[in-house]
Order: structure tokens, then sequence, then C-alpha cells
């Protein structure tokens, strides 16, 4: 797949998911079946790793020389992201739907490896 494509699917799938967790943090807790958090400022945080990354992202299909810092540093926050989503699900007993979540960072990370190959300019 053409390296410009990939980041750009790459930075609306990590920007949508980050948009709606900051948007709409009720709606999310609730779905997931939570208790809200005592903390919202750590919530707020986390939901904005994401959104972060997909400008980033979108940053790096604009500017080549931007592209290995960039997909570097996303994908080891991928590989961060999955790492705690799974001890967390599994030691805290958050719900399931969670591994999904956990499963797609992983997977980006692996995606993105592709990219950095830096192949095609």
């Amino acid at each position: 797949m053409n390296p410009e494509r990939l980041l750009r699917i790459a930075a609306l799938y990590h920007g949508g998911f980050g948009l709606v967790f900051l948007v709409l943090p009720g709606d999310v807790v609730r779905s997931l079946g939570l208790e809200p958090p005592r903390y919202w400022v750590l919530y707020f945080l986390a939901a904005a790793a994401p959104a972060i990354a997909g400008g980033l992202l979108e940053a790096a299909r604009r500017k080549p020389a931007l592209r290995p810092g960039v997909v570097v540093a996303v994908q080891a926050g991928n590989l961060v992201a999955m790492v705690l989503l799974v001890f967390f699900t599994v030691s805290t007993g958050l719900p399931s739907l969670v591994l999904f979540s956990a499963a797609a960072a992983g997977l980006w990370a692996w995606l993105l490896g592709g990219v950095y190959s830096g192949s095609s300019s």
C-alpha cells in the first residue's frame, strides 16, 4: 500500500478515536459499563494521546522529512497502549471489549512498520 495513503488512514483512525473519547467522555464510560473516573484529568490526557498521534501522522504524510521520527514515535505509543490495555484489562477486570482496542493498537504498530522502511518518498 502507498505510504501516504496508509498514513492518511492511520491519521483518520487515531484522530477520530481520540476525538470520540475527548468529546463524549460520559458516553464512552457508560458504553463500557464503567464508573466515572475519579480523576478526569488522567482520562483526558489518555484520550488526547491518539488525537495528537493523528495530527502527527497527518503532518508526517505532508512532510516526508518528519516521517521516520513520527512513525517510530506513534509505533512506540501504540505498543505502550497495547501493553497497558492488556495489563489493566486482565488485572482490574475491565470489559473484555477493551482487548480489541489493545489488538488494534498492536496491529497499527505493525502496519506502520511498512511506512518506516522508506522505500518510497
